[in-house]
């Protein structure tokens, strides 16, 4: 068996789960470019501070998606934030494999002999 292996199924439960999508300065300038608008605009449509009050992070709706979740698809995919473009390979959520359907704890090694 080879370990855990990702490969996204576009389902969009990641982007749908409660906390904070924290955003460092070129997420901030890579999505308020991508969406055609200024930093400005952006961090005062689209962000929060944090509860610790040392950044800002994604807004959220009502039932915890992601502002930026259209169906199951992120509409700012190619633009998307370092921490989304690093789950779940940097970082994950205990019992991600329960909620995430492309994470899988083990794949098949179909070159092995054994």
């Amino acid at each position: 068996m080879q370990p855990k292996t990702f490969k996204c199924m576009k389902c969009g439960e990641c982007c749908s789960w409660r906390g904070y999508v924290h955003l460092t300065r070129e997420d901030i300038t890579r999505l308020s470019d991508f969406i055609e608008i200024t930093e400005g605009e952006f961090i005062n449509a689209f962000t929060r501070i944090t509860e610790d009050r040392q950044g800002l992070s994604l807004n959220e709706r009502e039932n915890g998606e992601c502002v930026f979740l259209s169906g199951s698809i992120c509409s700012v995919y190619k633009a998307r934030p370092k921490q989304c473009r690093n789950f779940p390979t940097i970082w994950s959520i205990e019992g991600a494999e329960a909620l995430c359907k492309g994470l899988k704890k083990e794949i098949p090694d179909t070159n092995s002999t054994t």
